[in-house]
């Protein structure tokens, strides 16, 4: 009997996922499986002779470690820095791209990988073409390509 609870709730779990009711595919699969239970992860006291299981002082004993990470006074000489050597800048560094730097740079993405924060995949900048390049980059200069738009909104570059 209890085998074909589970064989009747597979289908009918089968059956919302054909039929694309999400909402009742989750409530179900949840019904199944049940709530979630909590576990809870001890931690070591200070001086490391006790775990502390219970809540409260579970936090409170990340908050002491965490404080004492994060508020660390650094004994060392600031001084230091000034014996540093210190390099030329340069300048080459601060030039904008040009388009074949562009181009090399867009041909070494690998594909089927999450885009970055412009949400352009990278399959669309290398077999997009030229105008996903000038779409995607138009507010960055690109040294030795000027980009311009006919009235027939054909784009012009040269």
């Amino acid at each position: 009997m209890k085998n074909q609870w589970w064989t009747d709730k597979a289908h009918q779990i089968q059956q919302y996922a054909v039929n694309n009711e999400l909402q009742k595919f989750y409530e179900t699969i949840k019904a199944v499986h049940g709530l979630r239970q909590q576990s809870i992860h001890p931690v070591k006291s200070k001086n490391g002779s006790t775990l502390v299981t219970d809540h409260q002082g579970i936090l409170h004993r990340w908050a002491e470690h965490l404080g004492e990470l994060l508020n660390y006074i650094n004994l060392h000489d600031p001084t230091f820095l000034d014996v540093l050597p210190q390099f030329p800048s340069i300048p080459d560094l601060d030039a904008v791209p040009s388009l074949y730097e562009i181009t090399t740079a867009v041909s070494g993405l690998k594909n089927n990988k999450a885009s970055g924060p412009d949400d352009i995949a990278a399959e669309v900048l290398k077999y997009g073409g030229m105008p996903c390049y000038i779409d995607s980059m138009a507010s960055l200069p690109v040294r030795g390509t000027h980009v311009s738009f006919r009235s027939n909104g054909k784009m012009l570059i040269s």
